[in-house]
């Protein structure tokens, strides 16, 4: 719970430091970026951890590892996390910062889950009719595939779940029957 806290307050403080959409796709990208070269280098934030390096030496580092066309806004923030020993929610900044990017910028995060691949002619039918539900917003869908569900999928926008499942309608159908006297 404390890492979901950390990573909501310090994603919304950096968040508050972006104005315009480039800037915000920018940012976004840059810290994930440094999010995945932690998450490939777990020795890395062992290093950046570490009291007995200097935080010079720490920075030092990092901009020689992100490059020159990292956002400078971001190599100060990095520097905060560092002297407020927080780099280590870095995963959950990340992902707060891009939850509040997305949303800011309209884009409506939809998770699918189905029994099987669904087919490109589905996904486009899928696409169209959550434009049409969801008006104004740029729909972006992830998949992930269930076998579990035996046919059907599971529709997850925000914290409604639409669950179209052949399981489920099963797990409907049986507490019915057991409800019924015999």
């Amino acid at each position: 719970m404390i890492r979901y806290q950390v990573g909501k307050r310090y994603s919304k403080a950096l968040f508050h430091f972006s104005a315009g959409k480039e800037q915000l796709e920018k940012r976004l990208a840059d810290l994930q970026k440094f999010n995945n070269l932690i998450d490939e280098n777990p020795r890395l934030l062992q290093f950046l951890d570490s009291p007995e390096i200097t935080k010079d030496d720490k920075l030092e580092c990092t901009k020689n590892i992100l490059g020159n066309d990292f956002d400078p806004l971001l190599y100060k923030f990095l520097d905060f996390l560092l002297v407020r020993k927080r780099l280590k929610f870095i995963n959950e900044i990340t992902a707060g910062y891009s939850k509040l990017v997305r949303t800011h910028l309209g884009i409506l995060d939809i998770r699918i889950i189905s029994a099987f691949p669904l087919e490109q002619e589905d996904k486009d039918r899928l696409r169209l009719k959550l434009q049409k539900s969801y008006p104004n917003k740029e729909v972006s869908f992830t998949e992930k595939v269930d076998a579990k569900l035996i046919g059907g999928l599971i529709v997850i926008v925000g914290h409604k779940i639409i669950d179209f499942s052949v399981r489920h309608k099963l797990s409907q159908l049986k507490e019915k029957l057991l409800a019924s006297p015999v």
